[in-house]
């Protein structure tokens, strides 16, 4: 009740090692009594085994995540007033070494050596998303589309996750609407792809056309949802 001991500051730290990976949660917090709330989360992973934890993940239309390590240096801001929600956002980077994702049947789909990630700002409030740089080095793609013209990478996508083996069924709820119906904004101002490589199969033309791309590279300037037109350049071999 008393105002001075409403605006201390509190700095929780955890830190240790999970299944071998190291990580640290640092926070920063105003006292719980405060009118105005406002707390920092710093979560740090290094080499995260992705592929450990992929049978609690649901992906669309079989697809299976094999491989792949995330480290990560990002930072969460939560600010409310009067127990009303007015900031909560994430800023940082964060890098998967050698992610891959296959087929049901086990063939290779994606794969690349590493996808680098700066994120300047995620608003979840605003609903949008600015990257300051996106950077996928050595990707591999197996592109096909099948007899009936369809991408099969858009099936794959459009197709609705399995639950993941012994996971209990969610609910569905009775009522209620989406907290927001606007969409999502996104920017990147710089992304790049170096050193990819790129199998592509059309089975919609007799005969069946199949070729490779390598050394595969794209780079994109100033690629947003509003406002005027990026640039972006693309070449192989």
């Amino acid at each position: 009740s008393l105002p001075h001991d409403a605006e201390i500051r509190v700095t929780p730290r955890f830190e240790g090692t999970f299944d071998g990976t190291s990580f640290a949660l640092q926070a920063n917090s105003t006292s719980p009594f405060a009118d105005a709330k406002e707390a920092t989360l710093v979560w740090n992973l290094d080499a995260l085994p992705l592929a450990k934890y992929a049978e609690y993940l649901a992906l669309p239309g079989g697809i299976k995540l094999v491989d792949g390590a995330l480290t990560t240096r990002m930072r969460l801001t939560f600010v409310t007033a009067q127990n009303v929600a007015r900031t909560l956002t994430l800023a940082g980077t964060a890098r998967v070494d050698k992610p891959a994702f296959v087929r049901r049947d086990g063939s290779a789909l994606v794969a690349a050596k590493s996808v680098d990630v700066t994120l300047a700002k995620l608003d979840w409030l605003a609903r949008s998303i600015a990257f300051a740089r996106v950077a996928v080095d050595a990707p591999e793609a197996d592109l096909r589309r099948e007899a009936d013209g369809a991408l099969e990478f858009a099936r794959l996508l459009a197709a609705p996750a399995a639950a993941p083996t012994g996971a209990p069924s969610a609910a569905r709820p009775s009522g209620g609407t989406s907290t927001s119906s606007s969409p999502w904004k996104f920017s990147v101002d710089d992304a790049s792809v170096t050193d990819g490589r790129m199998r592509v199969a059309d089975r919609s033309v007799s005969p069946a056309f199949e070729v490779t791309l390598a050394k595969v590279a794209a780079t994109g300037r100033r690629i947003a949802s509003p406002g005027a037109p990026g640039e972006v350049t693309l070449a192989f071999d």
